[in-house]
């Protein structure tokens, strides 16, 4: 709005508030430390108040914001970290708000700062002089249930940091971040870029679209009757009284459409059939002022009906248990256990693991050439032989031919070059080894189709299931994640669906999926990786029931091994952790230390696993 561009402000600390100046005019001409701003802008009759008074308590005039602000506050800040990035998540899933439309900032301390621009939200900004209530309810609505934020800031005269001023209390400034800076960059890593300010490129408003879902929150919360007379209110009242209230009483313009919805859902909810419905619609209409066009009726509140009845047999379908009910679905999950649990071949993994189940996921992280491949590779083999389930392995990146050839190193202990040779010459040895495979692996399946979309997976396995081997998949491994083809704006939203995906497609199948992952440039393959070291995503380890990793541990020259450490990221049924284990050079079979005869006695879990607590995701 043209005429709303007067802030008040306090530079060089609190106390030195009640200048209200206009934004386009501002400069902090050198002052850095302390600088705040106004949350709501005003109109000039702001400054004129101040003139007067001295102050800007008391004024209650017309105003509006250019953001939707959002500040994640504790002394914790690695917690704060994690919940602001979930955050941004959550906007992007929920409301399929862009990632480059948030605006980030580390407030300097012990928080964060998420700000959605406005322009986004509506086209339609009304200054209100209770527009601080419109604003306040949509941001609560939108954060509910989420950790650290300060819902204090929603106060009519509520002043915020200023980004690239110092917080006093750290020395250190309020600074914008990219949101692979949130999710990628420690805490550590973080202070260490606000000792100064910095600038960051940002997506122009002016790029941006409205996101529907945002804007359907402002036009619910911005007709919304906060307790003044005139307009018709929805109480709390029980539903007869509403229905009656609303129909007998009809509503303003501004009202119309939350009216309109209102009535609709609840009619829908009261099992009344759609025909009924639009004649009480269309009675209530006659008493609107003004009323609305008959075919807007018909066209908004079918919709709304449709929906209703949809989101009605999604719940009469979802089962509510008792404590007794859920003791009997627990003791049918225990009898199936053993049948059903997977395991990856690594004792001391797989007794702190516990298994995975059917509907579960895996990601292991690691750099290129650190083994991930011929570990996942390993793992199925060990799977294969050990439960006699089909194991489907999608090879994305490897033709037939190497992943045969490795398969032979894993299990015979040539290394490639003497697989080659030997069916090169065609010599016996390499016939009757080969022999041996096939008969201990005659269920280990290979598709090395590239650039495949989950649904094509998900169509490959069930034709794999009716018409190869006659029976449900045990285990599905992908290598690797960046290969799986999706759509999306950007890479990052591109992978975020393809890790969501991953699980969707787990529990539709009804068999875990086990896949890799590449992880964040600043990795070298020595690097100790850690649960947030992901490429292209922060969804990774949120949409996964387990998150192992994979680095390498200096080499030794002359070593016909590499050591490798393997690590628990996450791990919903136990502790987290890291055992050494080791891959010979030859035939890239992976063992866990003690499995190459070391003499003490103590169980793998105790000897070769060093855990910590940890949270248990």
């Amino acid at each position: 709005m043209e005429n709303f561009n007067f802030a008040e402000f306090a530079i060089g600390g609190l106390n030195k508030r009640n200048s209200i100046l206009n934004i386009h005019d501002f400069k902090l001409n050198g002052i850095r430390n302390e600088c705040y701003r106004s949350i709501f802008l005003f109109d000039e009759k702001l400054k004129d108040f101040v003139d007067k008074t001295k102050t800007v308590t008391g004024y209650s005039g017309l105003h509006l914001s250019d953001g939707l602000s959002f500040d994640f506050d504790s002394d914790n800040l690695p917690d704060v970290k994690a919940e602001t990035a979930k955050f941004c998540l959550y906007l992007y899933h929920s409301f399929e708000i862009p990632l480059e439309y948030l605006r980030v900032a580390f407030s300097g301390n012990k928080g964060f700062h998420v700000t959605i621009p406005f322009m986004v939200i509506t086209d339609k900004l009304e200054p209100k002089d209770n527009f601080y209530l419109i604003y306040k309810n949509i941001a609560m609505e939108i954060s509910a249930g989420f950790k650290f934020i300060d819902n204090s800031i929603y106060e009519s005269k509520r002043l915020f940091r200023l980004l690239n001023t110092i917080n006093s209390k750290s020395g250190l400034y309020k600074i914008p971040l990219t949101f692979e800076e949130l999710d990628g960059l420690t805490v550590n890593e973080i202070k260490q870029i606000a000792k100064t300010s910095r600038k960051i490129d940002s997506l122009p408003i002016s790029e941006m679209t409205i996101i529907n879902p945002l804007k359907e929150l402002y036009d619910k919360w911005n007709n919304y009757n906060f307790g003044k007379p005139g307009k018709t209110a929805i109480t709390n009242t029980n539903i007869r009284d509403e229905l009656l209230s609303l129909i007998t009483s009809g509503t303003d313009e501004g009202n119309r459409h939350h009216a309109l919805i209102r009535l609709t859902g609840l009619f829908a909810e009261k099992g009344f059939d759609y025909d009924f419905t639009l004649e009480m619609l269309k009675l209530w209409n006659k008493n609107n002022i003004p009323s609305l066009p008959d075919n807007r009726i018909e066209a908004e509140s079918l919709q709304v009906y449709k929906d209703c009845q949809k989101n009605q047999k999604q719940t009469e379908s979802i089962p509510i248990y008792s404590l007794k009910q859920a003791g009997e679905v627990y003791k049918d999950y225990i009898s199936k256990i053993s049948k059903y649990k997977i395991a990856t071949g690594y004792k001391a993994i797989d007794n702190k693991l516990r298994g995975m189940m059917p509907g579960e996921t895996m990601c292991i992280l690691g750099k290129t050439s650190v083994g991930k491949s011929a570990f996942l590779q390993n793992i199925g083999l060990n799977f294969a032989k050990e439960s006699k389930e089909p194991v489907l392995f999608y090879s994305m990146e490897m033709p037939i031919t190497s992943v045969y050839e490795r398969t032979f190193q894993i299990e015979t202990g040539l290394s490639g070059f003497e697989v080659e040779n030997s069916y090169t010459h065609e010599s016996e040895d390499i016939k009757i080894k080969a022999n041996i495979i096939f008969d201990d692996l005659p269920n280990f399946f290979t598709i090395t189709e590239s650039g495949m979309t989950l649904e094509q997976i998900g169509g490959l396995t069930k034709f794999a299931e009716s018409n190869i081997y006659h029976k449900k998949t045990g285990l599905i491994l992908i290598d690797y994640l960046s290969l799986v083809k999706e759509n999306g704006k950007d890479l990052y939203e591109q992978t975020s669906r393809i890790a969501r995906g991953i699980k969707d497609l787990a529990k539709k199948l009804d068999c875990p999926i086990i896949y890799l992952s590449q992880v964040t440039k600043k990795y070298s393959e020595f690097d100790e990786l850690e649960i947030n070291s992901a490429r292209d995503s922060g969804s990774v380890d949120e949409a996964s029931d387990f998150v192992l990793a994979l680095w390498k541990d200096k080499p030794i020259e002359g070593e016909k091994e590499i050591t490798l450490n393997l690590g628990i990221l996450k791990n919903r049924k136990g502790g987290l952790g890291k055992i050494k284990v080791s891959m010979d050079k030859r035939s890239l079979k992976i063992i866990e230390s003690e499995s190459k005869g070391t003499s003490n006695n103590k169980t793998p879990e105790h000897s070769e696993l060093e855990f910590t607590k940890g949270t248990i995701s």
